[in-house]
């Protein structure tokens, strides 16, 4: 079954997405902020898609995931306020606020992951971080349940290793 995402009350199949960002990839990439080596903003950029892919295959622990915002509140509060900042035209508590507060946070909390491995050589550096990734659980290996026992910061780490591994 191919998957229809709908934009602006416009539907749209993946293979249209796909070709329009294949032919608009030059504009994309200038629209998007990306310093050279911010693993930041790489993470939170890749978490778009792993979000979707999540919210149409594993919806349930897509909705357990959203719901984090709702009982850590307190710790989604400065990315809630990033996003107000920098997405004025999303609208608050909307999916797509939501799914933005979320990528900020799987961006940012994925940026410390990566940059806790600290070595002098690229080999030494990569199985450090290797070693870091393989004893997080990815977040498909949780229950909703347990999913909504988690932190913020619990939840983007189990993401995260999710993403690293591959699904």
């Amino acid at each position: 079954m191919a998957c229809i995402y709908t934009y602006n009350n416009k539907s749209y199949t993946e293979e249209e997405i796909l070709e329009y960002i294949g032919s608009n990839i030059e504009k994309i990439g200038e629209s998007v902020d990306i310093k050279k080596n911010d693993v930041q903003v790489y993470l939170h950029e890749f978490s778009h898609p792993f979000l979707q892919w999540m919210r149409f295959n594993k919806s349930d622990h897509y909705e357990a995931g959203l719901k984090l915002l709702e009982t850590n509140s307190k710790e989604a509060q400065p990315y809630i306020d990033m996003v107000l900042k920098t997405q004025p035209a999303l609208q608050e508590g909307s999916v797509s606020f939501n799914e933005e507060v979320l990528a900020q946070i799987v961006g940012d909390q994925g940026a410390q992951l990566v940059n806790s491995a600290k070595s002098n050589s690229i080999s030494q550096w990569l199985q450090e971080f290797w070693k870091i990734i393989q004893d997080i659980v990815g977040i498909t290996q949780y229950t909703p349940a347990q999913i909504s026992k988690m932190s913020l910061s619990e939840f983007s780490q189990a993401v995260n290793a999710e993403m690293f591994n591959g699904i």
